[in-house]
């Protein structure tokens, strides 16, 4: 017999196993959405020493990022296509913390942390080995039911 798990209980799962994704995601799409509708002044000061249209490309990757893991996991259940959207995502994240990492690299303001930039550069680096997870898994997973359809339609012949 097939076991379904529930919506709730994959969505508790989900974060218990994935809680550093969907808080960064979250925070990603908070801070961008914060800075845009303030016109910056919600940012730091490093995206504000920014060219406006740089930062406000920042601002637009991190939401866009952001909201694309966050919808790819909550859609994963129902449709395949969301493995690709979630891995779009990571791959939007890191490029968002990239640039965040070049504000603060190039920006004029003082106390640059070094702490801060290594911390960066490994959340980029995690939102790129996680994209690149999420492929493996998803080719993996389309691969057993292709195998499974394929069976499915020797077996009705």
């Amino acid at each position: 017999p097939k076991r379904v798990v529930s919506l709730r209980d994959y969505y508790l799962d989900m974060l218990e196993d994935h809680p550093f994704e969907i808080s960064l995601s979250l925070a990603l799409i908070l801070f961008g959405i914060s800075a845009f509708l303030s016109d910056l002044q919600a940012a730091p000061g490093s995206v504000q020493a920014l060219p406006f249209y740089l930062a406000l490309a920042y601002c637009i990757l991190a939401v866009l990022g952001g909201a694309s893991v966050l919808l790819g996991k909550i859609f994963r259940p129902k449709h395949e296509w969301a493995y690709g959207l979630e891995s779009f995502g990571m791959y939007v994240s890191a490029s968002a913390w990239g640039a965040y990492i070049l504000g603060l690299l190039f920006s004029p303001i003082t106390g640059k942390s070094t702490l801060s930039i290594l911390a960066l550069l490994a959340l980029t680096s995690g939102c790129l080995l996680r994209a690149r997870g999420i492929e493996r898994r998803a080719k993996t997973i389309l691969e057993i039911l292709r195998q499974a359809r394929q069976s499915q339609e020797a077996s009705n012949e």
